[in-house]
């Protein structure tokens, strides 16, 4: 048992050591805005991130985000896709915007 955790300890570290992280504060604006505008401060961080992909790499990646049903018995949680038709269309006419 010892053995088996000890491996699988070096590949949890190896793959963490190979992670480049860079955190900054933002504080242009938060989620008080965000709500104002009638906006999900959660979905704005969801087409936030298809954006800052698609700028990145060029493509579409498919994303996975696990959601709390409170409202059921225990809790369940269910899947949020936000690689959607409509949040693909948005991200190009963003760069549509950028283009022009």
């Amino acid at each position: 048992c010892c053995t088996a955790i000890e491996g699988s300890y070096r590949l949890a570290k190896a793959l963490a050591d190979d992670v480049d992280f860079c955190c900054f504060q933002f504080s242009d604006f938060g989620k008080g805005l965000i709500k104002k505008c009638r906006t999900s401060p959660d979905a704005f961080i969801q087409i936030s991130l298809q954006l800052a992909h698609f700028r990145d790499k060029g493509c579409f990646c498919l994303t996975y985000e696990a959601s709390m049903t409170r409202l059921f018995r225990e809790g369940r949680t269910e899947t949020v896709r936000s690689c959607t038709a409509e949040a693909t269309a948005f991200v190009r006419s963003m760069e549509d915007i950028r283009q022009s």
